[in-house]
């Protein structure tokens, strides 16, 4: 019986490898067993989902059911970025950049979540004129956003990005908004033509001196101490172009 059992756990493992849906792997574990019920008891004194719901599910289908909840994480803008979408909107409106509004606005969840001043890091960006050209040296939320939008659009003009569906161009685009637009011109020198994950580890390799991160940052922004060298990534899980 406990090789059948076993059976059965291997049977439901392989279910979810495969590209059915979660839903009816555990259907199916339902059934298997409700059937190992009636193997155990010898006969049929309930029904086959009544006997299921007795026997209830095993350890291993229950690590199963976790494991595949935990992987599931919806990634969307939060309301402190939302109450600053009609101030993007005004100014990427102002910069020509009114199609790339969604696209400002996951930059802005990336780089602060809406918290602080400096919305969107442009304190050591090329157009911050005005204030401390440090980490969160803006304390303007207006003036991070006008500078951070400016900083994008040069960035994006630069790849040639063909528009907010350009994904290829855009990853690139948003590379260079992290990194800084120095980047731009190593990869024009190297030939590389769209993001490659060798030439933004090649870069950050040379910009940190040769300086590693901790496995723990290595894992989430890239082994050298540059920068976020999954930075399009990042962004891009909250990025969803408005339909035209």
């Amino acid at each position: 019986m406990k090789r059948t059992e076993e059976k059965i756990i291997q049977i439901i493992r392989t279910m979810r490898n495969s590209k059915i849906t979660q839903q009816q792997v555990m259907t199916l574990a339902v059934v298997l067993l409700a059937l190992l019920a009636l193997l155990v008891n010898g006969k049929l004194s309930k029904s086959p989902l009544e006997q299921a719901k007795m026997v209830g599910p095993t350890k291993e289908v229950q690590e199963i059911e976790e494991e595949e909840s935990a992987e599931i994480k919806i990634y969307s803008i939060n309301n402190a970025c939302e109450s600053y979408r009609p101030l993007v909107k005004e100014m990427a409106l102002r910069y020509d950049m009114g199609q790339y509004v969604d696209l400002i606005m996951a930059v802005i969840m990336q780089e602060s979540a809406g918290r602080g001043s400096d919305v969107m890091q442009s304190s050591e960006g090329a157009y911050n004129e005005r204030y401390p050209k440090v980490p969160d040296g803006i304390t303007d939320v207006k003036y991070s956003i006008e500078c951070g939008i400016q900083e994008l659009k040069e960035a994006i003009n630069r790849v040639g990005v063909t528009g907010p569906d350009d994904i290829d161009g855009i990853c690139q685009a948003l590379q260079a908004y992290n990194f800084g637009l120095n980047y731009l011109a190593y990869v024009e020198d190297e030939g590389v033509e769209g993001w490659d994950e060798k030439t933004v580890a090649a870069f950050a390799e040379i910009a940190s001196c040769g300086k590693t991160r901790s496995t723990s940052e290595t894992e989430s922004m890239g082994k050298w101490d540059y920068g976020d060298q999954k930075y399009p990534e990042h962004v891009l899980r909250y990025y969803a172009p408005a339909a035209k």
